[in-house]
């Protein structure tokens, strides 16, 4: 008996969650020429989030499709995805990977990892804030400040500013 005892296999306590694309809309600002702020927005995001709360880890692989790029003006928007930029004809896609969530009382509260842009992967740090789920889903903030520059992204830098603040509210469904 005691033997079957220690040869059962443990509970799997993690969940796997699908981000909500109708919901998950990853948004940034930017300074463009230092007295006003650029917003912009990527209407298409989907991914899988595996959260095991009860031993504190987990995981996040998201696709961010840049081709949805939307500033808000066909002008700048058609800007932003040429080549010197978002290059979209040969990047459609950013992706963000953590296997290292943070855990403080029991909910993540940071994700670092790995965000691909423009083919440059580059580390980052996700902050998570306002983490709650509710029946099937959950819900959260991720905020994080980037330097486009690290990314390659270096043309227009008399007009645009190096540092871009990025916001992303997620919603998830458990599978």
């Amino acid at each position: 008996m005691a033997l079957a005892g220690a040869l059962a296999v443990p509970a799997v306590s993690a969940e796997t969650y699908t981000i909500d694309p109708e919901y998950t809309a990853p948004s940034f600002e930017i300074s463009h020429m230092a007295t006003t702020t650029l917003h912009g927005r990527f209407n298409k995001t989907e991914g899988k989030i595996v959260l095991d709360r009860a031993n504190h880890r987990g995981s996040i692989d998201a696709t961010i499709y840049t081709n949805t790029l939307d500033m808000s003006s066909p002008a700048w928007t058609a800007h932003m995805l040429e080549p010197e930029l978002f290059n979209v004809e040969k990047y459609p896609v950013a992706t963000f990977h953590s296997d290292n969530l943070v855990f403080s009382g029991g909910v993540p509260v940071a994700a670092k990892g790995e965000l691909t842009i423009v083919g440059m992967p580059v580390p980052i740090t996700l902050k998570i804030t306002g983490f709650r789920c509710v029946k099937e889903r959950c819900f959260a903030n991720a905020t994080t400040t980037l330097q486009r520059s690290r990314f390659g992204m270096t043309k227009y830098t008399e007009e645009v500013s190096d540092e871009i603040n990025v916001q992303v509210p997620v919603a998830a469904f458990k599978n």
